[in-house]
């Protein structure tokens, strides 16, 4: 079922179409699903619409993406295991736990 644009609030809405295409890229990205031809539709009108008030906003594409997807791709970015990954989880990990590096350790 399509979600539908429900209000004409400038940042109510941006926040709605944030709301709609994370569950949208939630089901597709992370969990492997499919959107229906009607969701597809209304993901293409809200991201057109999404991106074209960030810009009007000053907000930079790659901000814009970041806030759809920054939490999807930081996982599957700490999941490769190339060395770079396990350094950043481990700073993570270590931050989250009240453990931590010097700032300047790399």
């Amino acid at each position: 079922m399509a979600e539908t644009v429900k209000t004409t609030d400038s940042e109510k809405l941006m926040t709605e179409h944030i709301d709609v295409l994370r569950g949208y890229a939630k089901r597709v990205v992370a969990h492997g699903g499919v959107l229906t031809r009607d969701e597809e539709r209304d993901k293409t009108t809200r991201m057109t619409e999404y991106m074209a008030q960030g810009h009007r906003a000053g907000i930079s594409d790659s901000d814009l993406y970041s806030q759809i997807f920054g939490d999807m791709v930081q996982r599957a970015e700490a999941k490769c295991g190339c060395p770079t990954c396990r350094k950043r989880a481990a700073r993570e990990h270590n931050a989250a736990s009240g453990g931590g590096m010097a700032a300047g350790a790399t």
